[in-house]
């Protein structure tokens, strides 16, 4: 059921707080300091039904069987029709809506993330994000004049991003859960080559829209390795247990440099930017160790390091002209190199 947060939560409040009337006055022995086993209502004594939220909330009585059907349903409520005193009652121990206290920068970020999240549509997941929001709503509602409908007023985006086979999802986070190994086909989104791999997974990372996952290869000898997985056509669960890794696992100490790159030698690179490049380039952090110097007519001189090029050069052409790399002196060639050969291309084309 798809939820308006606010009218849903005072809605069920109400519709609990009825059933909660009726379960004390079924049993004078309650007390509210502790969970404790509901009995039965007894005949007699007053009833609760969908006809009785409609009346107070003046909406029809399928929406509000809806309303209840919702808390049994999407929320666990322990509540149950008796059909020979027609009225509802709770089964269980007292039991009320969950309630987080959240602060505006919790709120916000939370907001983010389901923006995040639901942009990319990674299958499953943001389906289950939606389904969590429905009810997470509920307590904003609660919290805020305005309910879950700040959480509108703030989103993320992702400039391109990839989709990931809901299986395959599936199977990595049951892993990882399960702290097992996979068996994967892995396609390489570089170079097309198809292989088996049997990998212990680590650590999933969404990065600039994709999923990677971080995993020991036992195909090179454990080396920790990231799989695109959107390059993966089959997941499979193992029943092998991963192994204890030695020293353990840490994501930060793993992918140390910028961009995603791996397992090379650790260089550093140096660039200078200018105007108007600069003044962009100049807020953004690139790598949390990276030094900047500026000069008086606003040109921007930066140094991070970096496991090899290849993310690099995307970085450096995307701003053309107006960045030229310092060192070290590979890479300038790759980049003279690369503009070469565009150039080339252009001509070509044109010709």
């Amino acid at each position: 059921m798809k939820t308006d947060g606010r009218l849903f939560w005072l809605r069920a409040t109400w519709f609990l707080d009825q059933l909660r009337m009726v379960a004390r006055s079924d049993d004078p022995q309650h007390h509210d300091d502790g969970p404790r086993s509901r009995p039965r209502p007894r005949p007699g004594r007053r009833r609760v039904t969908a006809s009785d939220l409609a009346t107070q909330f003046e909406y029809s009585v399928p929406s509000a069987r809806r309303t209840i059907d919702a808390l049994r349903n999407d929320f666990g409520a322990p509540i149950e029709f008796d059909r020979q005193r027609r009225t509802w009652h709770f089964t269980g121990p007292y039991w009320d809506l969950p309630r987080i206290p959240l602060s505006p920068d919790e709120l916000t970020a939370l907001a983010l993330a389901r923006s995040l999240i639901s942009h990319i549509t990674a299958p499953g997941l943001s389906d289950a994000m939606e389904s969590f929001w429905s009810k997470f709503s509920l307590d904003l509602a609660q919290q805020s004049p305005a309910g879950a409908g700040f959480t509108h007023a703030v989103s993320a985006r992702a400039p391109v991003w990839t989709r990931v086979g809901p299986d395959v999802m599936e199977s990595v986070l049951r892993a990882l859960a399960l702290d097992r190994r996979l068996g994967l086909l892995y396609s390489s989104p570089w170079t097309d080559e198809i292989t088996e791999r049997i990998v212990e997974p680590r650590h999933l990372l969404l990065y600039e829209g994709s999923f990677y996952l971080a995993a020991h290869c036992l195909l090179r000898h454990g080396a920790i390795r990231l799989f695109h997985l959107s390059a993966t056509a089959v997941a499979t669960v193992l029943p092998e247990p991963n192994s204890i890794p030695d020293p353990p696992f840490q994501v930060d100490q793993v992918i140390d440099a910028y961009g995603l790159l791996i397992g090379e030698d650790l260089q550093n690179v140096t660039l200078r930017l200018t105007p108007p490049a600069a003044t962009r380039a100049i807020i953004e952090v690139w790598h949390p160790d990276q030094h900047d110097t500026t000069d008086s007519d606003g040109a921007l001189t930066r140094t991070f390091p970096v496991r090899g090029f290849a993310e690099v050069q995307r970085r450096i052409l995307s701003y053309g002209a107006a960045c030229q790399v310092l060192a070290p002196p590979a890479l300038a060639a790759r980049i003279h190199a690369e503009i070469a050969a565009m150039a080339a291309m252009t001509r070509k084309l044109n010709t």
